[in-house]
């Protein structure tokens, strides 16, 4: 092989490094715009990220209030509580007085009964007593004073 064939073959491998070389320029320009694309994909997944931060923020801050507004909730149910414990307290009370008051309204009633039938016999006994007397007057006529 002669020098200018060398130099042909050299040549020859020169072009076609030259030209892969160009696509590998090529390529790279490719690489470089998904690289692009990349970035400002990820640009943005940061920037939703952020978003999604700040909206985290405002729901840990919600569930604060939550937190909060339940702790209020349950101060006021400890409150209630001790309400009705002192409502069915008083109840207690209210029917152990109707109670005693049911037991001496009817004790009360017993005797009354008890004197309204003491007075009835003793009246009954008065108006017998006067029908004696009367019997005998109307039998005895001196015993008049008003017909004497």
């Amino acid at each position: 092989m002669t020098d200018s064939d060398k130099l042909d073959v050299i040549l020859t491998e020169i072009i076609d490094m030259k030209t892969d070389i160009r696509g590998m320029k090529t390529d790279i320009q490719g690489v470089k715009t998904e690289m692009q694309g990349m970035k400002s994909d990820i640009l943005g997944v940061k920037a939703e990220m952020q978003g999604m931060k700040s909206d985290m923020q405002g729901v840990k801050t919600e569930i604060r209030g939550m937190k909060s507004d339940i702790q209020g909730v349950k101060a006021e149910m400890q409150g209630m509580k001790s309400d009705i414990q002192n409502i069915q307290s008083d109840i207690k009370s209210l029917n152990t007085r109707m109670d005693s008051l049911e037991f001496q309204i009817k004790s009360t009633e017993r005797v009354l009964r008890n004197q309204i039938t003491k007075s009835e016999t003793l009246i009954l006994g008065e108006v017998e007593r006067v029908h004696l007397i009367l019997d005998q007057h109307i039998h005895n006529q001196t015993m008049h004073t008003a017909l004497a």
